[in-house]
């Protein structure tokens, strides 16, 4: 099952990478991205209820800082399924960390994390609250439709360049 707290200390590898490449077997994904002209590619594990997010060296360096590692795709990211997500997900079941829940709506959440550094206006179609550096992390939170659970969480290295 994908660890959080694991899986986000191989960003800004690649695939290619010795350490990359066993966790992405651990987690049964054959698949090892790689640049054909689109920016970004993403790894889908529907049923474990996650995204696995790679992109492009020459963009990863742009928004994130320079990466010394091997190959042409940068592992750049994870998107977290909730139970009421409208993408026939299924919910990712492990233990999200610093506390977060998929239940929690925007007001627990900021109990949890603190002000966001942006937060889209209440009623706003996929309304997003983002961290861009919350325990050297960018968290980007996605609303349900009724604003009261979290539909995705994101987790991606802080950007050097924010908003």
């Amino acid at each position: 099952m994908l660890v959080i707290e694991d899986a986000v200390k191989l960003f800004g590898l690649s695939p290619i990478d010795k350490s990359v490449d066993a966790y992405l077997t651990i987690l049964g994904i054959e698949e090892r991205p790689e640049f054909d002209e689109n920016p970004e590619e993403w790894l889908s594990k529907t049923e474990q209820g996650y995204i696995l997010m790679f992109r492009a060296k020459h963009g990863y360096t742009r928004l994130y800082g320079a990466t010394d590692a091997a190959g042409d795709m940068i592992f750049s990211g994870i998107r977290l399924h909730g139970p009421q997500n409208a993408d026939d997900f299924q919910p990712y079941l492990g233990k999200l960390p610093f506390g977060l829940h998929f239940e929690q709506g925007p007001d627990d959440i900021k109990k949890t994390l603190g002000e966001p550094g942006f937060e889209d206006e209440p009623g706003t179609s996929q309304r997003t609250l983002l961290w861009n550096n919350f325990k050297e992390l960018q968290i980007g939170i996605v609303l349900t439709a009724d604003e009261k659970h979290c539909a995705y969480i994101t987790f991606k290295p802080v950007q050097i360049k924010f908003r």
